[in-house]
């Protein structure tokens, strides 16, 4: 729709986005704060040591895409929102 030219239809707009963005951020946050208080487990299983590691690996990850989106991607669409 937005490459074509077209007035946008849905509710969906990039304002939604960011809001659900934040909220996935925040989720992983909190699995991550929770797997952390358990760090006794980490000392006595190393499946739990590995838990702890990809999850950080996982956040990492997502921030990069985050800024790739909130830099990027996300103002092009605006721009093409407003059209």
């Amino acid at each position: 729709e937005l490459l074509s030219g077209k007035k946008r239809t849905g509710t969906y707009d990039v304002n939604t986005f960011y809001n659900h963005h934040q909220h996935n951020e925040e989720l992983l946050s909190e699995l991550k704060t929770m797997a952390e208080e358990n760090n006794l487990l980490a000392n006595e299983y190393m499946s739990y040591s590995v838990l702890l590691t990809k999850l950080n690996l996982l956040e990492n990850d997502l921030k990069i895409h985050a800024l790739v989106e909130e830099q990027i991607l996300a103002p092009k669409a605006l721009m093409l929102e407003n059209r």
